[in-house]
């Protein structure tokens, strides 16, 4: 991957090969300038002639003919130079070569320009003059131009070391100069390259790329994928091509057919999808006006249109569009790395042949394993049309051995799957075995499911499963299609039998241990990969996919009892985490409901590690440990329960002298106990049941803080392993606080993910926040909040005036627009699940100070906010707030509903519509 260089760089870079000395400007200033705006306008018209061809033509014809327009304009910024130098410079003596993508002509409309100019040890003054100003006009050109000069021995010297160098120098085409001296130059290249230095170029090269994939997560399935240097990007596809002309000497696509290493199909496959690629790539360099390869939201809804994507009654029509995106994607990491491993298989060296020979082990039934892969060597596709069960168990000791399927044995049965009986395989006693064994395989089954996947074997067995390929969630709080997700969520099952990722924290420990007393592991395996098998399938995905888990089951002859507890888990899959973010799970009513509808301990304990994985494979920022702290005490709570216990006490007196005892160990001696006692005394029940020890700590502390006179006090962390930081916050329990807290971080570009709120008996307000920055990175070091700090203190004292926050807090961005055509904004009405508050569930798009202006909203209309849930969910936010009126009511009158609306209506700038189907308990 060449980093981008800058004019300056490329320019110190192109005069590299010239001795410093006083020349002459080759071309008077009214030239060069007449020269520069000719080529500007040159430049500006093959862009928009290519742009009017990209919607209709060949990308691979666009391409080579913006190349060619580059071309073009090299070859006429160099003659006008030349001319200039009235026949002092020999084109004998020197190559004006394009490189890189200008070589193999893929440029899009903002490309790099890629130059090489070949010279000879000594440059004449003419011929320095030359180059000099010939560098000066493309840097005034404005173009990212990566130029170099060099003499053929210094290019040989860099091809030999530097990887960029080498693949540029690869593909090159003369645009002015010596047709001899450039021919000599690549045939010694290639030379270099496919002789000399194969060996090192292709072991870098592989380095190199699998360095990238890291870089991008290791996944096709990214929110915002990068077209050119992304996993299945352009940047997969040349990459081969360098690997397949340093095992061959030539870089041809039509070489993998010849050598049968993809199929003719398969080749025009790739091409399809490369061109796919190309045009996203042109489309996103034109809307951007710049060189530009990530595919943003806001671009993927313009080229979906500018594409005539559609929407239909499933999918928006970026959706549609994303979809067909991860599909070429994916051709394009699969096929480039089949060609790539079966590159390097096919040439082994003397040593590696007798490493192959004896450093492989039996797997019995002529299987082996060697290099980390299962290998089956020596059989033909009759080896699985003969007897089809062997595909299942082929696939059983894979996952028995711990290893992967070799790409050559993954080939053979892609060519054979589709040759097979469907119904006789689906129906067969020994493929339905050998698949629970995959399944109930601790700590190895996702590995083994994702070569079902990829061989096609998977959507033989269960074809319902077929729906979700490259499905997109097009959500900012889902990072993988639906079928990546659903199939990374048993890497997270998996990992709960590896010692080095459970002994992070204690939660994981906590779910090891529930782990290690699940009877059925294969019942959670497949839960979580039929979970969201109803998605695409319209709305209510987990009612739809239960059914669908229940047919999947009577199909492949599960007993009853397991078929029931499948479509149970699945119906109910977002039950034990809705439960733990939007509502209070110290209420013990709360926990007995829920206790009552899970029923037994097996399925609780399954629903629990479902939960946890599914969590887990939504993002690598979804898993926080607060959201684990939650849903561990509501798991813990209504185990008790289930198991005849009772929680009418959660936080018994010893417990609550337990604490007091571990403050007096952290206080200083002389802290009087008297106030040691009062703090602990005046804790509420619910903060004594959700509050780590530390978290209290900090609460000490801050409280001494107000007792000196401030108005406010908090304390910053960082979080370990997390995006996230933690704010402790201590403050009088007045009306709005909380509010002015809310507004006070989103006036300092804090996005607040989490948050609680507690009111002590002797009215001090101990709020905990998990904020991150806007940008979605964990709160800098030496991040300072003591100015805003000073003017909440102000604020809550009567000394300043709220205006002052208020006009520091950034106004609202528009809501986006696909998101707002699938959820639109919303508020649920409950008034039945809390004995004593009425609760608001708001449902909306996040954005800056989003919470500030909700609760801004409740306290005009005079609503005391008792508890605050946040939570980041699909396409919005959920914040769930337990409110009353001033006079501890809940509010039950359609004229204090409309009022709320229209408070919520003035602060957001949009209405939010009461959901009647889901509100409860209102008039």
């Amino acid at each position: 991957m060449r980093p981008a260089r800058s004019s300056k760089t490329a320019m110190r870079m192109a005069l590299s090969g010239i001795q410093p000395r006083v020349v002459e400007e080759l071309l008077p200033p009214q030239q060069r300038q007449a020269l520069i705006t000719e080529c500007l306008g040159l430049l500006e018209a093959a862009r928009k002639t290519c742009m009017e061809r990209t919607p209709i033509d060949r990308q691979f014809d666009v391409s080579r003919q913006f190349s060619r327009a580059m071309d073009a304009l090299a070859l006429h910024i160099v003659q006008t130079h030349v001319d200039a130098a009235k026949g002092e410079c020999d084109p004998e003596r020197i190559v004006v070569a394009m490189i890189g993508g200008n070589g193999r002509e893929m440029l899009s409309l903002y490309s790099d320009m890629d130059m090489l100019i070949l010279t000879p040890d000594s440059l004449t003054d003419k011929e320095e003059s030359l180059l000099k100003s010939l560098m000066h006009v493309l840097w005034d050109l404005k173009l990212e131009v990566g130029q170099a000069v060099r003499t053929i021995q210094q290019c040989l010297q860099q091809a030999s070391s530097d990887l960029d160098s080498a693949t540029s120098m690869l593909e090159t085409r003369l645009i002015w100069g010596s047709a001899a001296m450039h021919l000599d130059f690549s045939q010694r290249i290639g030379q270099k390259i496919h002789k000399e230095k194969r060996d090192w170029f292709q072991r870098t090269l592989n380095d190199r790329r699998n360095l990238r994939h890291q870089q991008f997560g290791s996944t096709i399935y990214t929110l915002e994928p990068n077209v050119k240097d992304g996993i299945g990007g352009l940047r997969d596809y040349h990459s081969m091509l360098w690997q397949l002309y340093a095992a061959t000497g030539d870089a041809s696509p039509s070489r993998l057919a010849e050598m049968d290493i993809l199929t003719a199909e398969e080749c025009d496959g790739l091409l399809d999808s490369v061109e796919f690629m190309l045009k996203i790539r042109n489309y996103l360099h034109f809307f951007s006006g710049r060189k530009s390869d990530v595919l943003t939201f806001e671009r993927q809804t313009q080229i979906a249109r500018e594409m005539d994507y559609q929407r239909d009654e499933l999918r928006l029509a970026e959706e549609n569009f994303m979809h067909g995106f991860y599909h070429h994607a994916r051709e394009i990491q699969q096929l480039t790395q089949r060609a790539v491993n079966e590159l390097a298989v096919r040439q082994p060296n003397a040593l590696n042949k007798l490493y192959w020979k004896f450093a492989r082990r039996s797997a019995g039934r002529g299987l082996y394993v060697h290099s980390g892969e299962l290998i089956l060597p020596g059989v033909t596709d009759d080896y699985f049309l003969a007897q089809p069960d062997r595909v299942m168990d082929v696939l059983s000791i894979a996952s028995r051995e711990r290893v992967p399927v070799s790409e050559s044995l993954k080939n053979l049965i892609r060519r054979t799957v589709p040759m097979l009986d469907a119904e006789a395989f689906r129906s067969s006693a020994g493929v339905r075995t050998e698949f629970i064994n995959i399944l109930n395989n601790r700590g190895w089954t996702m590995q083994p499911v994702r070569d079902m996947y990829d061989t096609g074997v998977l959507t033989l067995y269960i074809p319902e499963f077929s729906a979700l390929y490259c499905l997109p969630q097009m959500d900012r709080y889902h990072h993988y299609t639906a079928d990546e997700h659903s199939i990374r969520t048993l890497r997270h099952s998996d990992n709960l039998w590896s010692r080095e990722v459970n002994q992070k924290t204690p939660l994981i420990g906590r779910m090891r241990e529930a782990a290690r007393g699940l009877k059925r592991w294969h019942l959670l395996n497949l839960a979580l990969l039929l979970h969201d098998a109803g998605k695409g399938r319209g709305s209510g995905h987990a009612l739809r996919g239960a059914q669908i888990a229940q047919r999947v089951a009577d199909r492949i002859g599960m007993p009853t009892e397991e078929g029931e507890t499948l479509h149970f888990l699945i119906q109910k899959h977002h039950r034990l985490l809705h439960t733990a973010l939007r509502r209070d799970i110290n209420d013990p009513e709360v926990v007995r409901r829920f206790a009552e509808e899970i029923g037994d301990a097996e399925r609780l304990r399954l629903l629990h590690l479902m939960t946890y994985c599914d969590l887990r494979a939504v993002s690598p920022e979804t898993w926080t440990d607060w959201k684990g702290v939650l849903m561990q005490q509501l798991y813990d709570h209504a185990m008790l329960l289930i198991k005849g216990g009772s929680i009418d006490r959660l936080f018994e007196a010893q417990d609550r002298q337990e604490l007091l005892a571990q403050l007096r160990e952290q206080i200083e001696p002389e802290i009087k106990d008297r106030l040691i006692e009062q703090f602990v005394h005046n804790l509420p029940q619910s903060y004594l049941a959700s509050a780590r020890f530390e978290h209290v700590l900090a609460h000490w502390r801050l409280s001494r803080e107000l007792d000196s006179g401030k108005s406010i006090a908090w304390e910053l962390h960082r979080a370990e392993n997390s995006n996230l930081s933690e704010l402790m916050v201590c403050a009088p329990d007045n009306p709005g606080v909380f509010s002015l807290i809310c507004g006070a971080l989103a006036s300092k570009k804090l996005n607040i993910h989490a948050a609680q709120i507690f009111s002590s008996r002797d009215g001090l307000a101990m709020d905990f926040f998990q904020v991150s920055h806007w940008n979605g990175e964990q709160v800098p070091e030496g991040f300072n909040l003591d100015r805003v700090r000073n003017l909440l203190d102000g604020i809550i004292s009567g000394k300043r005036d709220e205006a002052e926050l208020i006009s520091s807090i950034p106004s609202f961005p528009p809501l986006p627009a696909a998101n707002t055509r699938r959820k639109p904004p919303a508020i649920i009405i409950n008034n039945t699940a809390s004995a004593n508050h009425t609760i608001l569930e708001v449902k909306t798009h996040d954005q800056p100070g989003l919470l500030f202006h909700l609760t801004r909203a409740m306290i005009r209309c005079k609503l005391d906010i008792h508890l605050a849930l946040i939570a980041n969910e699909a396409y919005r936010v959920v914040d769930v707030f337990y409110v009353t009126d001033l006079e501890s009511k809940k509010i039950d009158k359609p004229e204090e509903y409309e009022t709320l609306l229209q408070a919520f209506h003035e602060e957001l700038g949009y209405t939010l519509e009461i959901d009647r189907k889901n509100s409860t308990g209102i008039q």
